[in-house]
């Protein structure tokens, strides 16, 4: 017994070691970011330390910021610092799928085969190396998820603090962890009631209402409602159905996801259609073995499909989805194996497909990141010359923009032109700019380089960031 146990806590760490650092190879060759959301989870970091609200930005859920509460203060690369922990999250997802395989029997080299399909997954691998709080959030889900089953099969219903910590934790990360919260309250309610636990089972959502109940004040102070989004309120960015053919458009966008959550590249398409059969099989086979057992299961993985179809059917909204998706096919092959001793069969094919997974992985990975890369070099670029600069000289800097990074390094420091699209003003304006608002240095980089002050007057150049053919270059005000 004590043999099995080494043994699995071997496995463990194996199975985190090999995630972990494969995704920092990853992510040191990632230099950009796209989109703001990186920034506005710093943003809400810095709120936290500061003592602000962190509920003011009220798309986003204070608890990922909060792990990156560091980053205020040690002068660390914060996106740097984002994506270690986005790696680790991702990494343990994998160690706690591998968990939950053994907690149903799974032996030990089909527990492997389901972690290294989840963390070897193209996409659930690509945003676990991004600056963005999905992975974290897949982690907690998947977490509770296996903390609920670890009491519900002993028919323990009423000292689930760990679980509702969990689940507290998942909420404040992302709003769809009050879906699944729901729906684990509806199952363990109904097992109370019938075994009359039911102030029992009340004094267990202590540790969820304590890390929620900030979240329904702060809602009812500002919003007048306990429960607020505002991608509910304005979801004109979103991808929610207002009428048949969008309905039609979401559908057959999320039918296409299934084929990818394994694979990436025409090349290996089929072997992503074959797994999605699979998986349909694996279900069944899943809820014909465990009966009632089978069923919180199966809705928590509806309600993610359904938030999914209705919020944004695109497969990063599936991360939580993948780990149970890789269960399930392994679990019909254990199934199988168990049933009709197809292990000669079963055991060498879930080799092969790991095999064609981690090359489809290397491929998408070394793609997307030279991509990503391309298009992302001017951020980069200028977050390089803002670390640099926010550290190492003092007076107001100038920039032709509002860049949120530079936002966030310059604090208040930065002084801004315009916003976007740049405009183009008379030298006299520029200059009466620069006066009024007592600016020190200008930081231009080279894809906005519209105010041309800095050639009329002659500036002098005090630093120049280079790389490739983008540039950001450092003035001194004259």
């Amino acid at each position: 017994m004590k043999s099995n146990k080494t043994i699995i806590l071997t496995t463990v760490f194996l199975i985190f070691i090999f995630n972990f650092f494969l995704r920092i190879y990853f992510a040191n060759q990632i230099k950009g970011v796209s989109g703001g959301d990186a920034y506005n989870n710093l943003f809400i970091a810095r709120h936290i330390v500061n003592g602000n609200n962190p509920f003011l930005e009220a798309r986003r859920l204070p608890f990922y910021p909060l792990l990156l509460v560091p980053t205020q203060f040690f002068e660390v690369d914060p996106i740097l610092y984002s994506r270690i922990i986005a790696a680790l999250a991702g990494s343990l997802l994998s160690v706690v799928i591998f968990l939950f395989a053994l907690s149903f029997k799974l032996n030990i080299f089909l527990s492997i085969v389901v972690a290294m399909l989840t963390g070897m997954s193209p996409t659930l691998f690509f945003v676990s190396v991004r600056p963005l709080s999905n992975s974290t959030f897949a982690f907690l889900i998947v977490t509770s998820v296996y903390l609920f089953y670890q009491n519900y099969k002993k028919k323990k219903f009423n000292k689930n603090y760990s679980l509702w910590f969990m689940l507290g934790l998942a909420s404040m990360t992302r709003h769809e962890g009050f879906v699944i919260a729901f729906i684990f309250f509806i199952f363990l309610l109904l097992k109370a009631i019938k075994r009359k636990q039911i102030i029992k089972l009340i004094y267990s959502l202590i540790p969820f209402g304590i890390l929620v109940l900030p979240f329904f004040i702060n809602n009812y102070l500002n919003f007048g409602k306990l429960f607020y989004s505002d991608y509910l309120e304005y979801p004109e960015g979103l991808w929610m159905p207002k009428g048949w053919d969008e309905f039609i458009r979401n559908f057959n966008m999320l039918s296409e996801i299934p084929k990818y959550i394994w694979f990436s590249g025409t090349q290996f398409l089929s072997y992503g259609k074959i797994l999605s059969f699979i998986l349909i099989i694996g279900v069944f086979a899943w809820i014909n073995d465990k009966k009632k057992l089978s069923i919180p299961l199966i809705f928590i993985l509806l309600s993610q499909v359904v938030i999914s179809f209705w919020y944004q059917p695109t497969i990063r909204y599936w991360l939580q989805i993948i780990p149970f998706a890789s269960f399930l096919v392994v679990y019909l092959g254990f199934s199988l194996s168990k049933k009709y001793s197809l292990k000669i069969f079963v055991y060498p094919l879930f080799v092969l497909i790991l095999f064609f997974q981690f090359k489809s992985l290397y491929i998408y990975m070394k793609g997307t990141v030279n991509q990503l890369n391309q298009g992302t070099r001017q951020e980069y670029l200028l977050r390089k010359a803002l670390l640099d600069v926010s550290q190492n000289f003092e007076g107001k800097i100038g920039l032709p923009a509002d860049y949120p990074q530079a936002l966030y390094f310059l604090k208040n420091k930065g002084v801004y032109y315009t916003t976007r699209p740049p405009k183009i003003d008379s030298i006299e304006i520029q200059e009466k700019w620069i006066k009024d608002n007592s600016i020190n240095y200008l930081l231009i980089p080279k894809e906005h380089d519209f105010l041309d002050i800095v050639r009329i007057k002659k500036f002098p150049i005090v630093k120049i960031f280079k790389e490739d053919n983008s540039e950001v270059v450092m003035y001194k005000v004259l």
